[in-house]
């Protein structure tokens, strides 16, 4: 007789192809080898000899997935444009200084978008700044328009067409945006 506190016996059985199921009190587990069943219990269960067709097209699958997961994070990591704000300065209550940093390759025309914005986050300021090919890192500088003294400038983002995605304006109802000066140009109404 056992106790409540021990396991309880283990028998282990091996048949004559060497393959093995143990059990464990009403437990039975079996190690997955399938080559002493009979044909019956094959068709009754529906196991079938795996296909090396079948293997390597399921592996040829999973290799492009990571193929693109991999290929997918390395785009995100390194898009073809970063940009990112260096600083600002406003000037006057109607015009900012805004200078910011831009990798690209040398031959790619860029398009940025600066945003102005005052402390209730009411865009003052917007403009798409065409930035020409050339050096591949450069720190253009542009004057901003504002229609009042900005609490913060943003670069929404930088890319080789536009327009870009990124937030549009968002001006006071019944507010015009600002004229900008080239390469600048101001959000149409």
């Amino acid at each position: 007789m056992t106790s409540p506190n021990e396991p309880p016996s283990s028998s282990s059985t091996t048949s004559a192809d060497g393959s093995s199921a143990s059990s464990a009190g009403d437990v039975t587990t079996w190690n997955g080898d399938n080559r002493d069943l009979s044909p019956a219990m094959k068709e009754r269960y529906g196991i079938r000899p795996r296909s090396p067709g079948r293997l390597l097209a399921t592996g040829l699958v999973v290799g492009m997935l990571v193929g693109f997961v991999f290929f997918a994070g390395w785009r995100l990591a390194n898009p073809p444009v970063q940009a990112r704000l260096i600083t600002y300065l406003s000037t006057s209550t109607t015009q900012t200084d805004v200078t910011w940093e831009v990798s690209r390759s040398a031959d790619a025309t860029v398009y940025c978008v600066l945003r102005g914005r005052d402390a209730q986050r009411r865009d003052v300021g917007y403009a798409t700044v065409t930035v020409p090919a050339g050096s591949d890192y450069l720190q253009p500088r542009y004057t901003l328009t504002t229609l009042s003294k900005p609490a913060i400038v943003e670069v929404l983002g930088c890319d080789t067409s536009a327009p870009l995605n990124v937030d549009g304006p968002a001006f006071g109802p019944g507010v015009l945006p600002p004229a900008q000066a080239p390469p600048g140009v101001a959000p149409t109404p």
